[in-house]
This record gives structure tokens, C-alpha cells and sequence, in this order.
């Protein structure tokens, strides 16, 4: 039986879940500019007469900022799976799953008109 290794950032697995945020990021700030710019005219406006160097900086400062957000929060998530504070949230997760599904079955006993109340 093999030993799990910790996941670290400076491996080869680390800097491939690092550019795999990166570039999710990066597409996410693509997709959301677009929208941007198809659902509020005036932003089209804006980069219509803004010149087509407007254009490209506005797409680049969104992918740019995106990317650079999701490999921060990237950095964070397998800070926290090296140490396994993500096993101890499911954990939590679990119990405070379970413990509003029993709340939800206790309130609808509650108001259940066949139930006999004392």
C-alpha cells in the first residue's frame, strides 16, 4: 500500500492544477466580457469608438484579472488539500447537511395536519 503524498505547489502535478486555473480563469474573463459587452450598449460604445487597441485591452485586462484571481484561489486549494482541511470541511458539510435535513423533517411533522399533537 502506497503512501499519499501531499500535493505541493512547486511539483509537476502542482504547477499543472496551478495553469489549469490559470487558463479556466482566463476563459472565464473571456466569457463574462463578451456578455458584458453584448448586454450593456455602452460599453460597446465605448470600445466601438474607443479604437481597436480599446478592444484589445479590455478583453486583456479581464482575462488577465480572472486568471490571476483563479490561481490565487488555486494557490489556496491545494495549500488547504496538503494539509487536509478540505476532508475535515466535507466532514462539516456532512453533519450540517444532515442535520438540516432533519430539521426539514421535523418542521414538516410540525405543520403535518394528520400528526396528533398533545
Amino acid at each position: 500500500m502506497r503512501a499519499e503524498k501531499s500535493p505541493s505547489l512547486i511539483s509537476s502535478t502542482g504547477v499543472i492544477k496551478l495553469m489549469t486555473h490559470a487558463m479556466m480563469g482566463a476563459a472565464l474573463g473571456l466569457f463574462f466580457g463578451l456578455a458584458l459587452v453584448l448586454s450593456n450598449p455602452a460599453i460597446a460604445n465605448l470600445l466601438n469608438h474607443g479604437g481597436d487597441s480599446a478592444a484589445v485591452v479590455f478583453v486583456l485586462t479581464l482575462a488577465t484579472t480572472f486568471a490571476i484571481g483563479a490561481t490565487l484561489t488555486g494557490v489556496v486549494f491545494i495549500l488547504a488539500e496538503g494539509q487536509g482541511i478540505l476532508k475535515r470541511l466535507k466532514r462539516t458539510e456532512r453533519f450540517h447537511s444532515e442535520l438540516l435535513g432533519r430539521m426539514a423533517v421535523g418542521s414538516l411533522r410540525q405543520f403535518n395536519p394528520g400528526s396528533s399533537r398533545a
